[in-house]
């Protein structure tokens, strides 16, 4: 996949995360199982605001030329993909999540093979 493709696609996805997370963290938290009390809250924003910056980094890189700025996006995207399927696989395979989280492993997988991918061709 293209770096530019995958960094639009997650700009979007990344987008889609933050803004509930940071407006209605209580609503985003049911939606996976997760419980609704002051710390998850505020765990939720963090990871909202942080799904925030996320989309303005893709969305603002997707256009660069920079193969050495592509690579190192990629790169750190593809790893914090997978370490995020990771973590997210464990919480899913551990009962922490409703079905409805492995909706949260597909965007993962698919961001990691995605990111990976770009990175590779970036590489030759």
């Amino acid at each position: 996949m293209s770096p530019s493709t995958i960094l639009a696609i997650h700009a979007v996805i990344a987008l889609c995360f933050a803004v509930p997370m940071l407006l209605r963290p209580s609503f985003t938290s049911g939606q996976y199982g997760l419980s609704d009390d002051a710390s998850s809250r505020y765990l939720a924003r963090l990871l909202g605001a942080a799904f925030l910056a996320f989309a303005v980094i893709a969305w603002m890189a997707r256009t660069s030329t920079d193969v050495a700025a592509l690579s190192a996006i990629c790169a750190g995207f593809t790893i914090g993909s997978a370490a995020g399927l990771l973590a997210s696989l464990k919480g899913q395979l551990g009962g922490s999540l409703k079905p409805a989280g492995w909706s949260i492993e597909l965007i993962y997988a698919f961001l990691t093979l995605g990111y990976g991918s770009a990175w590779m061709g970036l590489s030759r």
